[in-house]
């Protein structure tokens, strides 16, 4: 690792909660929103405010190769792997959504040797434990989302994974130019989608859609996506993707705590063993 430790356990614990408690913020979004016009304004809005923060700060615009390298990237992040997950979370709990897309570093360490980021035996051991447990936490009940669900979650794991890769070896000027960049960029990719899918504009949407909207905005996209590009730049890749593991864990716990879900002991074993193998992934 380089940099700081305090910054990189702060961007872990930043990426590990908030981005396990946007599933449930994305379920309560669609109250309103439709999926693909809701992450679009999110994250074109978030883009933009990085994007702005960066050049404010004397950050010049990137070289044209980078460039389109990482906005590559902000497609195969945002349309194809957020996209999957707005779109799934319409008929499938959050809690179900976060386990699915917990294979993530499965995917990533798999690229990694042709990125030039080789995994250690050990790390194997780690990512190879946290599929397990992802596996005991969900024993309780079959993968009921469906096989077109299960699908479009795969393709958008592994898209997140190539994508994260990218811009993990081709960072920009700056952490903002890289993520504002990437949130534009799959901003408008996702509006497109909104548009070819013919997804109607609300009129009313409740009030807990709209602050859950403002939630993903500010804490979902600015403030833990710039931890999650900090991370790749200066952690290892099975540490960045580590929270793919902890993810399911506080989106289950938000269900337990606040849409009354019950969790079983299959359950609380599952969260037991990606707790270890979040440890084996981080172990020097």
């Amino acid at each position: 690792m380089s940099g700081p430790r305090w910054l990189t356990i702060t961007a872990l614990l930043v990426v590990w909660l908030v981005w396990g408690s946007t599933y449930y913020a994305i379920r309560v979004s669609l109250e309103g929103f439709p999926p693909f016009g809701m992450a679009s304004v999110r994250l074109c809005i978030a883009g933009a405010i990085l994007l702005i923060w960066a050049r404010l700060r004397g950050h010049p615009w990137p070289e044209r190769r980078p460039l389109l390298l990482v906005s590559a990237a902000g497609v195969l992040n945002f349309l194809a792997g957020n996209g999957s997950v707005v779109w799934a979370e319409q008929t499938v709990s959050s809690g179900l959504v976060a386990i699915l897309v917990g294979v993530v570093p499965v995917y990533t360490a798999a690229m990694g040797p042709f990125f030039g980021a080789p995994v250690t035996g050990r790390q194997w051991g780690g990512i190879a434990l946290g599929v397990l447990g992802i596996v005991v936490l969900n024993a309780g009940g079959a993968l009921t989302g469906g096989i077109g669900v299960t699908v479009a979650l795969t393709i958008g794991s592994i898209s997140w994974a190539f994508g994260s890769m990218i811009a993990k070896a081709n960072p920009l000027t700056s952490g903002a130019m890289t993520s504002g960049v990437q949130m534009l960029t799959g901003g408008i990719a996702l509006a497109i989608a909104a548009a070819a899918t013919h997804e109607a504009v609300p009129t009313d949407p409740p009030l807990r859609a709209v602050l859950a909207v403002l939630y993903l905005i500010t804490f979902g996209s600015i403030l833990a996506f710039s931890a999650y590009s900090y991370l790749l730049k200066h952690a290892t890749i099975a540490v960045a993707t580590s929270y793919a593991y902890v993810n399911p864990v506080v989106a289950v716990l938000i269900g337990v705590a606040i849409g009354n879900e019950h969790l079983g002991p299959s359950g609380w074993a599952g969260l037991a063993i990606i707790v270890a193998a979040v440890g084996l992934v981080l172990r020097k």
